[in-house]
């Protein structure tokens, strides 16, 4: 997982712990779940109000959660089963972050460390569009750019930007 998505996780944990706390209590989570803004999980997915999730009402909301929340196999979801394996998953992720953001180990996770997280990813991402760029110019994959292929890579740069611009020129 990039660093990006890392972050994002850290932005989303707080909406984890809230639906984990209690899903009856949690607000629209994610699309079709919900009937409008503000509607419980629990109840918008038990459509007969019967206080347990058919398969039925499962697989119309998303395909096959009754198999990973059913924890005693009578084929209904409780809420108890539900709010099992939302805690589940929110301490899963909560530990992957942590492990991905906390360079100095000590179990928690600093400013300090959420900017070298960003700078990291960064760096990730000039150095992969640097290599993207190498690989286009390196017409012949030796893992050089000659002169004949920075000369085209500067023909192909001028002819996108009208004949504009000062792609290395070379005297």
């Amino acid at each position: 997982m990039s660093m990006i998505k890392a972050l994002t996780l850290a932005t989303l944990i707080p909406l984890g712990v809230v639906a984990a706390a209690g899903v009856s209590q949690a607000q629209g989570f994610g699309p079709g779940l919900g009937q409008g803004s503000g509607a419980p999980i629990f109840e918008n997915l038990d459509a007969d109000g019967s206080g347990g999730l058919t398969l039925q009402e499962l697989t119309s909301a998303r395909s096959g959660m009754v198999m990973r929340a059913d924890s005693d196999g009578d084929g209904l979801v409780t809420e108890a089963e539900l709010e099992a394996m939302l805690e589940e998953q929110a301490a899963a992720r909560v530990a992957r972050l942590i492990e991905r953001l906390d360079g100095n180990e000590d179990g928690a996770i600093s400013a300090e460390e959420i900017a070298a997280a960003r700078e990291a990813a960064a760096d990730e991402r000039r150095e992969a569009r640097a290599q993207r760029l190498f690989d286009r110019v390196d017409a012949d994959g030796d893992g050089e750019i000659s002169a004949a292929e920075f000369d085209a890579a500067r023909e192909r740069f001028q002819d996108r930007r009208g004949g504009r611009g000062n792609f290395g020129d070379r005297g």
